[in-house]
């Protein structure tokens, strides 16, 4: 059997390519659901270095290829010669161990080949709202919010309709917000939204939060004055909303077959349900709390690539034997990483 030393150094040119994509995907800073809507793509279209790819974790930036029938976990943040020389030195030790140290070894790197390799991604078209902040209310009613200044520009110029409502938290930065529906259920948690989607969530305080029809929503200025990027000048009188608490929730949407309404999920699928595919959302608690699959978020500053692991894995082992357990274990690391808030921690279920 050849070495894996010896595989990497005759697919040197193949491999390299592989890499390349990686470097670009970081260079560039590529939105981690957009390179996986890209690698189902070409796999699709059979593109060799896309098939050769098994899996991969962007927060490691490690991947697993299957090279002459070996699967090899790769450092993509390393040049090729590194990776080479990182698996030269292993064999090394290895040689000087036991053979039943060797078995044990093998064994090891088996069980670190990820589920993913073995649970392939989920395909499905990304929704034109995933790239913002957003969660669908319990009204089935949509709210989006700017992610940065640029994202608030846009969701205010392009997405607020005459019969949206537009609300904003009262602190210096706060994301923009187009809520798509006027029930109080959906303004209530929609104020939610605008007061965690701010620096009030990462500095633990809380502002009031205001709404506003979208005509009330200007980038025109006094003379004399300057609006920034993101920022907008409001006319007239502000209805005021007082969330109380910073709690935000991640769960879990599935889109049902025969589903006609772009919003139309369940949060709860019946058993005889046919199930197409799951979507993580992140939302105020108060609308996530009743869902199947949900837990909730507090202010902290946990890495996010743990956490957003931590939920993956409490959600998968939820779904172990259930009707959706095949669709939430297809869900990628990366999916959760587009919707879970910065700078948060897993909190207890308040009764």
């Amino acid at each position: 059997m050849k070495e894996t030393t010896e595989i990497l150094n005759e697919n040197r040119v193949f491999i390299n390519e592989i890499l390349g994509i990686f470097k670009k995907v970081f260079e560039t800073k590529m939105e981690w659901s957009a390179f996986e809507a890209f690698w189902e793509e070409e796999k699709r279209n059979g593109n060799p270095y896309a098939k050769a790819i098994v899996s991969y974790d962007l927060s490691e930036r490690k991947c697993i290829v299957l090279i002459d029938h070996r699967y090899i976990e790769l450092d993509v943040s390393m040049p090729l010669s590194k990776n080479i020389e990182k698996y030269f030195s292993k064999r090394k030790k290895a040689l000087d161990k036991s053979d039943k140290t060797k078995a044990a070894l093998e064994n090891i790197v088996d069980k670190l080949i990820p589920k993913k390799a073995i649970v392939p991604a989920q395909k499905r078209e990304l929704y034109w709202f995933e790239k913002f902040h957003f969660f669908i209310s319990t009204e089935n009613e949509l709210v989006i919010g700017g992610k940065n200044a640029q994202q608030n520009e846009i969701i205010v110029k392009k997405h607020l309709e005459p019969t949206d409502l537009y609300f904003h938290c009262d602190i210096h930065g706060a994301s923009s917000i187009a809520c798509k529906g006027r029930s109080e259920v959906t303004i209530e948690e929609a104020s939610y939204m605008a007061l965690c989607m701010s620096k009030c969530w990462d500095e633990g305080v809380i502002k009031p939060v205001f709404y506003v029809e979208p005509d009330q929503v200007s980038k025109s200025a006094p003379s004399g004055e300057y609006i920034t990027k993101g920022s907008f000048m409001i006319k007239g009188k502000r209805n005021i909303m007082n969330p109380y608490r910073l709690e935000y929730g991640i769960g879990l949407l599935f889109k049902l077959e025969g589903s006609q309404n772009i919003l139309e999920f369940s949060s709860n699928p019946a058993d005889d349900a046919k199930i197409l595919y799951g979507l993580p959302v992140s939302a105020p608690w108060i609308c996530v709390k009743n869902y199947k699959y949900k837990i909730r978020l507090c202010p902290a500053s946990e890495k996010k690539s743990k956490l957003c692991q931590d939920i993956k894995t409490s959600f998968e082992s939820l779904s172990e034997g259930t009707l959706e357990e095949k669709y939430v274990k297809s869900i990628g690391l990366d999916e959760y990483m587009n919707v879970v808030p910065g700078k948060s921690k897993i909190a207890k279920l308040l009764k």
